[in-house]
Formats: C-alpha cells, sequence, structure tokens
C-alpha cells in the first residue's frame, strides 16, 4: 500500500494537473480506431469529449510520460512498479525511456520493461532488445520472444526459427513457437507444424500451443486436416486437437469422421474435440472409452473427460494419480487443468478408496490451501498407513507442527522395512518436502 501511495503521489507531481491515471487506462482503446467511439463512451472521463481522441491521446502521451520519469527512482521496488504500469499505459512516446532503463541489472525490472515495450507494438522497439535472448534468466529471454510476436514483423521469424534450436527451456520454445503464430506467413507456419510432432516438445507447452495455430489461417487447417492421416501416432492426435480450435464449418464433420477410425488415440483427440464443441457424441465416446479393457485407453479417457470438468473423469484421474503406468498423463492433466476444475477435487475429500483421498490431500498441499488444514488433522487417525503419513507430510507442508509429530510417531512405530516404505509413500508426493519431513525420513 505504501508503495502504491507513493507511486500515485510521484505520478500526480510529474503532471501539469490532477489526472485519473485508472480512467485513461480504460479509455487507452479509444485509440485504436475512431469506428470504437461509440462503445467507449461509459468509460471516457468526463473533461473530455468522446470525439476529442487527439485530445484524449495528448492526456495518455502525458500520462505515459510522467510514469516514465519514475523508472529512474532511487527505489527498485518504484522502478517495477512504473515498469509494470507502463503496461497497461503504452506509449510511444515512452520507448526512449524504456530502452534506456533496460541496462538496470534488475531481472525482474527487465522482463517488465519488454512487457511494456511490447504493448507500445512499434517495430522501433524489435531490434534494440534482441540482444536481451542470449539472457542467462528465461524469463527475460521469453519476454523478449513475447515482445517480439506482439510486434508481429514478418521479417522476425527467421531470428525466431534460428532462436528456437537454441533455446533451453521448454517454456521458452512454447513462447517463441506462440510468437510465430503472431507473425505467421509460410515459414512460421511450416516451423509450427514441424515442431508439433516433436517429442522434446512438453505436453505442458503443447496444450498451450494449441489455439496459436488458429493465427496461421484457413491454409493451416487444412494441412493440419491432412496430417491427422500421418503414420507418427503423436502428430496425428496432436494435429486433430488443434483443428478443434478453428472456427470453420468443416471442422465438426472432420472431428466426426475420426472418431470412426480404429485409432483409438486418434479417436480420443476427435471425442474430446467434439465434446469441447459440446456435442454429445464427443461425450458418448469419451464415457464408452472407460470400460475399454486396455489401462492407457481407460486412463487416457478419463483424463480427457477430467480437462473439461467431468465428475468422472476427475475421479479416474484421482485414482490413478500415484501409478507409474500413467503418471505422466495424469501429471499432465493435473497440471494443465484449469482453476475453476481444480476446486472439483475437493468434492473427493470423502471418498471411500483411500488413494483417492490421499491424492485430493496431495493436491491441496500443493495448492497451499490451509483452510482445509482440520481435515487434514482428521485423517491422521485413519487405518490406512500411507494416507495417514500424506496427511502429516501436508500438514507439515502447510506449516503445521502437529504434522511433523505425526510422521516422527508414525516413523517410531515402524521397522527397517516400514522406514523404507515411509520413504517410497513420501516419494510418491507430488509436494516438495519440506526440510523437517527429509530430516525425519532420514
Amino acid at each position: 500500500t505504501m508503495q502504491l501511495r507513493e507511486f500515485q503521489n510521484a505520478i500526480e507531481g510529474a503532471l501539469t494537473e490532477p489526472m485519473d491515471v485508472p480512467a485513461l487506462k480504460r479509455v487507452r482503446v479509444v485509440l485504436r480506431s475512431p469506428e470504437e467511439k461509440k462503445w467507449l463512451r461509459p468509460w471516457i472521463p468526463n473533461r473530455y469529449e468522446v470525439d476529442d481522441i487527439e485530445g484524449i491521446q495528448v492526456a495518455w502521451d502525458r500520462a505515459a510520460s510522467a510514469i516514465a520519469t519514475l523508472l529512474d527512482a532511487p527505489s527498485p521496488s518504484l522502478r517495477r512498479l512504473a515498469a509494470v504500469m507502463l503496461q497497461y499505459c503504452p506509449s510511444s512516446k515512452t520507448i526512449p525511456s524504456l530502452l534506456s532503463a533496460l541496462d538496470d541489472d534488475d531481472v525482474e525490472l527487465q522482463m517488465h520493461l519488454l512487457n511494456a515495450l511490447a504493448e507500445t507494438r512499434d517495430p522501433e522497439i524489435v531490434p534494440p532488445i534482441l540482444p536481451l535472448a542470449d539472457h542467462d534468466y528465461a524469463s527475460v529471454r521469453i519476454a523478449v520472444y513475447a515482445a517480439v510476436g506482439r510486434v508481429g514483423r514478418s521479417r522476425d521469424d527467421a531470428f525466431l526459427i534460428q532462436r528456437l534450436a537454441a533455446e533451453p527451456a521448454p517454456l521458452g520454445r512454447y513462447w517463441i513457437l506462440r510468437a510465430l503464430g503472431e507473425i505467421g506467413g509460410p515459414r512460421a507456419q511450416a516451423t509450427m507444424i514441424e515442431w508439433m510432432g516433436s517429442r522434446t516438445l512438453h505436453p505442458m507447452v503443447w496444450t498451450g500451443l494449441r489455439p496459436s495455430f488458429v493465427q496461421l489461417g484457413d491454409t493451416a487447417r487444412v494441412e493440419l486436416e491432412a496430417l491427422s492421416e500421418s503414420e507418427d501416432p503423436v502428430v496425428r492426435t496432436r494435429s486433430i486437437e488443434a483443428v478443434t480450435f478453428f472456427v470453420h464449418p468443416s471442422v465438426h464433420t472432420f472431428l466426426k469422421d475420426r472418431i470412426r477410425t480404429e485409432d483409438l488415440y486418434a479417436v480420443l483427440a476427435a471425442a474430446w474435440g467434439l465434446k469441447m464443441l459440446e456435442d454429445e457424441a464427443g461425450d458418448a465416446v469419451l464415457r464408452h472409452l472407460l470400460d475399454h479393457p486396455d489401462p492407457q485407453i481407460h486412463v487416457a479417457a478419463g483424463c480427457r473427460l477430467a480437462s473439461l470438468g467431468d465428475e468422472k473423469g476427475l475421479e479416474i484421474l484421482l485414482e490413478h494419480y500415484f501409478a507409474t503406468a500413467h503418471r505422466d498423463v495424469v501429471l499432465w492433466t493435473i497440471t494443465t487443468l484449469p482453476v475453476v476444475y481444480q476446486s472439483m477435487v475437493n468434492g473427493f475429500r470423502n471418498h471411500a478408496s483411500p488413494m483417492v483421498v490421499r491424492a485430493v490431500c496431495d493436491l491441496l498441499a500443493v495448492a497451499g490451501q490451509s483452510e482445509e488444514i482440520g481435515w487434514m488433522t482428521s485423517l491422521l487417525r485413519h487405518a490406512d498407513l500411507s494416507l495417514r503419513v500424506t496427511a502429516a507430510i501436508s500438514l507439515t507442508t502447510l506449516g503445521q507442527q502437529e504434522g511433523i509429530a505425526a510422521l516422527k510417531e508414525i516413523r517410531a512405530s515402524l521397522d527397517e522395512a516400514g522406514h523404507e516404505a515411509l520413504a517410497a509413500i513420501a516419494k510418491e508426493l507430488r509436494q516438495p518436502l519440506p526440510e523437517a519431513v527429509q530430516a525425519t525420513l532420514g
């Protein structure tokens, strides 16, 4: 609060006359085109006429320039806050100040500065920021890639393609591919489709990248539909998933055709796509595959349903949470689960299976949900050893001393073989083990 007050006072001091900066933030969209004026009348500050676009532009630039003066403030937190605010108040007038401030060694500040430069969408920002693509910190490199994509200069696709081979971080590669999607063009499309089948493309990265193909246009959709016949099962599945995000009359027919194939993983992808499009056929196919004798298909169908917030799918996901054979697909589904569906996990706290309850306990500890401490404490009296251990560790993770006390008590009651089992139970958990737990387990 003190930082924000200091920030507001500094802005007011820098302006010639008091100005409603939040109101200006709300009206920046008016600068895009005169045609949008009619949408904005309720949001324009009273002191400005809605038709006075030039006047608003002047005021907007003046506010942004005032904020930019704070990039030289002695307080590091104030400099960062100014850079963050300039992301919401973009102006070409601030570009020299933003570029100059990049010489600061503060990594967090550099990241915010790059994001603010990206919001200006001015092509002149690109050449000066490209050297930062070799930065030691991935967060800075990612901000460079995002800015290049945001500006969208077609000639920058060569730079991004070259960086794709050099970028070590999976999230960095995601932002490069996403930037290529924003730039578009034949080379960008060819590169994105080539990487679509890469085994080095992390599943989480792929999940975030799927909608980006839409930006490439209808030629990408046609090529993706053709790739659904590829001999590579990864390419087949991913191409079907990507096609789902296109708004085109042929997409529904395409997905309907794919659920009739003998390739069950392609069927899973197509059924998931149809369910996303609210077609009951997709839901029916996924539920039918829940009864498939192959455990891999059974779990994959459950995870597809879980990813769309289906309770039965979530139950299957939790049942196989600790299963080594399905760990990759289960953890991938959990980590990409939208927050709105994560809350549904609480509904399984009183499930009949200790394994499901144990999974819920671990997930809540990972999420840091301290409001569930009372429930976790009650699990310390459960008959199932693995559940008691998980509850004790989860309580310790959430800062409760009774958790480590319970873990020590459990360990004291076990022989050497029991100690090994205890360590194995702890190793299965997703939550990082606190130092106290590691010391207790030896």
